[in-house]
């Protein structure tokens, strides 16, 4: 495949909105239609899906409360204001359409003249929700100007990651046909091109029967996860002439263990080891070449837990003992508890700073840059006492509050009357849907 370049419009992302004063961009609204959207997120057809992620146990449900936290407490540089960007994550003017109620597409295939569909604009709560998630995340991350001009050989009109199917489902998980559960909300990332990282838009479901005990603020902080599903965590599958380059997980089938490894994800495992340090080395006998960041039991979040090895996974050093610090509480650890605040680490910019596309023998298109190294949510980390798993402490930023200290945020103790304890999320992501294999979409 050539690599043709479109250059980016120059006004991309730079219209002022004047209800919501956020910068947004421009958009000629150009989506599919007929079967194309009406393909159910599960169906076989609908497109290609990692073998990397099927079979997954069930995802570990959060604990009730914030681990106890002890030993010395390690001290972050403070967060630094972002650098200016010029282009946004997610294109803000999708969150403004009309979803049918009952299928939440955009627009109905095969109307029914006696029961036409009713189509509704997001609910105020969720949509000021999602677009302070957003915002969360364009203040971290923004598209290379590569990516941007990769993408839109493909789709011109591309202004950004847009919303293209909302659901507030009642009785069951609209893409398992199963009661919720405990389940809050599906994302699904929809890839443009198969074995790219190309990410064109997303789906977006919402557990109804749980809506009304999570407030706009809980709702945001749930938001910013399964938006950081959507921009590319667990990393999908990336190939280069028919070779996987991404994400070449590790698997320790002994101990049904993933990992990501440091020479495929390095950003990610120079914070994880470094900054955090994530890996300590409790008993040296050589030297290991091979590292790697632990993946939860569900395989797509960072696992919470801490594992010790009396050998490292490559077996070749028998007196070299590791121990991998879990992560209690970064934005994509496993599960979500509404009473334990979930930052932004390094950790979690750095394995999405370092996703890219390769489409032919040419060089690697990188997804994201992080917008300064040194703006980040976390300002300290400690050790729990049962594994000496890392917690993080610092800064929520959010638009609509500016940047709140997680152990001092007002509307939080408001938030506290709407629920009786904590709101747990059994998070687990759905496979992205690649769709030119589905040969519906062009």
């Amino acid at each position: 495949m050539s690599k043709a370049r479109v250059k980016p419009n120059s006004s991309f992302l730079k219209k002022k909105n004047q209800k919501s004063g956020l910068l947004i961009g421009e958009i000629k609204v150009k989506s599919c239609t007929g079967m194309k959207l009406r393909k159910s997120a599960t169906s076989a057809k609908s497109g290609t899906f990692s073998p990397e992620f099927k079979n997954k146990p069930a995802a570990a449900v959060a604990p009730a409360a914030a681990p106890e936290v002890v030993q010395t407490t390690t001290t972050i540089p403070a967060p630094t204001p972002s650098l200016s960007t010029d282009n946004i994550l997610f294109d803000l003017t999708s969150f403004d359409r009309n979803f049918d109620s009952q299928t939440g597409y955009i627009q109905a295939i095969f109307p029914d003249p006696h029961n036409p569909p009713e189509y509704l604009p997001l609910n105020e709560k969720i949509k000021n929700a999602l677009i302070r998630a957003a915002n969360r995340w364009a203040h971290f991350l923004c598209f290379t100007p590569e990516y941007i001009d990769l993408i839109r050989t493909f789709l011109p009109d591309w202004n950004g990651i847009r919303l293209a199917r909302f659901l507030m489902a009642e009785d069951n998980d609209p893409t398992t046909n199963k009661p919720w559960g405990s389940t809050l909300a599906r994302s699904q990332p929809i890839v443009k091109v198969p074995q790219t990282s190309l990410i064109e838009r997303f789906f977006l479901y919402l557990n109804k029967n749980t809506f009304n005990e999570l407030s706009e603020t809980k709702l945001f902080h749930l938001l910013s996860h399964e938006l950081g599903h959507v921009l590319g965590f667990p990393c999908m599958v990336v190939k280069n002439n028919g070779e996987e380059v991404l994400p070449k997980i590790t698997f320790d089938s002994a101990r049904n263990i993933k990992f990501y490894e440091a020479e495929t994800f390095p950003t990610a495992w120079e914070s994880y080891k470094y900054e955090y340090q994530g890996l300590s080395v409790i008993e040296k006998g050589g030297t290991t070449t091979t590292y790697h960041i632990p993946l939860s039991t569900d395989f797509q979040h960072w696992s919470p837990d801490t594992i010790t090895y009396d050998t490292p996974i490559s077996y070749n050093e028998p007196n070299l003992k590791l121990l991998y610090r879990g992560i209690n509480n970064d934005i994509l650890t496993q599960g979500w508890n509404s009473e334990i605040k979930y930052l932004i680490s390094n950790v979690t910019l750095g394995v999405l700073s370092d996703v890219y596309t390769w489409l032919d023998s040419g060089d690697k298109t990188y997804n994201y840059r992080i917008n300064d190294k040194n703006a980040h949510e976390v300002e300290t980390f400690t050790t729990t006492r049962d594994d000496k798993s890392i917690f993080f402490n610092g800064v929520v930023y959010d638009s609509k509050n500016k940047e709140i200290k997680i152990e001092d945020d007002e509307e939080e103790e408001k938030d506290k009357s709407l629920s009786k304890g904590p709101i747990i999320h059994q998070c687990s992501v759905c496979e992205p849907i690649y769709l030119d294999a589905c040969g519906d979409c062009a």
